[in-house]
């Protein structure tokens, strides 16, 4: 699907999901051109997602169990972009 066939204000994905992973989600939104705000959450305890999501250009890393108005307060800075 192209860019230009739909339009998202902000996407939520786990990191490991069958198929295709938070991180791969969104090395293909921005190889397609899509710059729409992802929120990336995950139960996985490891230190270096956190650097890896950020520079791959996640909005957030939220690690489960999260509070609510985290998830929130993520959602909102994504809409704001």
């Amino acid at each position: 699907m192209s860019a230009d066939r739909f339009c998202l204000d902000c996407i939520i994905a786990d990191v490991h999901m069958p198929g295709m992973g938070g991180l791969n989600l969104l090395r293909e939104l921005h190889e397609q051109g899509i710059m729409t705000p992802v929120i990336l959450i995950t139960a996985l305890p490891d230190k270096n997602l956190d650097q890896e999501a950020v520079s791959r250009g996640a909005l957030c890393l939220l690690r489960k169990p999260f509070d609510t108005n985290s998830l929130l307060d993520c959602v909102e800075r994504g809409l704001l972009k």
